[in-house]
């Protein structure tokens, strides 16, 4: 009987510790995100302070070339006036870059209006209609997890329009009872059946991501056309 017991105490000390080391483990791969966040936040200021300001001087100084040419009526002003039109369009794929990279604003409200600008961009940058119906939820129940769900959003808005070829995309945001509800719908493609055995780069990193928030992630047909993305969270706290 007393080995029984001693063997019965080893095996909840073993537990113990394997749940320890699991936590230990979890803890780590939170803080990996937490370092990528501040590098996107970083490259996005870098992006903005530096090169869109040096795009936007080529393109102060280009124009004025193109006025200058046209004015002289030499033949090179249509091919001032074309580089000119192309830097633009780079100055605006950096903005748009830069803006994708920012930081979720994690004041009262931040999550619903990021999604919100995630929505108008995704029009904007794929020129498809993105829609956004999220609910403005309390900010204890966003604790640690506005970054994950927005990067999950995002990750998935990407997906639709990327592979999928969706012309319309719907990005929802709920509460129900204990759980916060995250839907990303489309009516691109599809996913494909079957289902490829390796997963993409993104589909990893969102489920990596709504492991920490301790999330159900599902992604199925809409019908007979499109993907829907449901990110299921619980209310409490994330980390382990």
């Amino acid at each position: 009987m007393k080995d029984e017991a001693r063997t019965k105490k080893d095996l909840l000390q073993d537990v113990r510790v394997l749940r320890a080391r699991i936590a230990q483990l979890e803890r780590r791969e939170a803080n990996l995100f937490d370092i990528a966040e501040q590098e996107k936040a970083r490259l996005a200021r870098d992006l903005h302070d530096d090169l869109s300001q040096v795009l936007t001087a080529l393109s102060i100084f280009g124009g004025k070339l193109h006025k200058d040419l046209a004015a002289a009526g030499r033949e090179e002003a249509a091919l001032a006036g074309q580089i000119v039109v192309q830097v633009e369009e780079v100055s605006r794929m950096v903005r748009g870059l830069s803006r994708s990279l920012c930081s979720v604003d994690l004041d009262p409200g931040g999550l619903q209006d990021a999604l919100e600008r995630l929505a108008a961009h995704a029009s904007e940058l794929f020129g498809i209609r993105c829609e956004c119906r999220c609910e403005r939820l309390p900010q204890p129940q966003l604790k640690g997890k506005a970054a994950h769900i927005y990067r999950i959003a995002q990750e998935a808005v990407t997906n639709a329009v990327r592979h999928g070829q969706a012309r319309h995309v719907r990005v929802s945001l709920a509460r129900e009872g204990g759980r916060i509800i995250l839907a990303v719908e489309d009516d691109g493609t599809g996913i494909p059946e079957p289902v490829p055995a390796r997963e993409g780069l993104g589909l990893r990193i969102m489920r990596y991501r709504a492991r920490i928030l301790r999330a159900t992630l599902k992604i199925s047909r809409s019908g007979a056309r499109g993907t829907v993305l449901t990110c299921t969270i619980p209310c409490g706290d994330p980390s382990p």
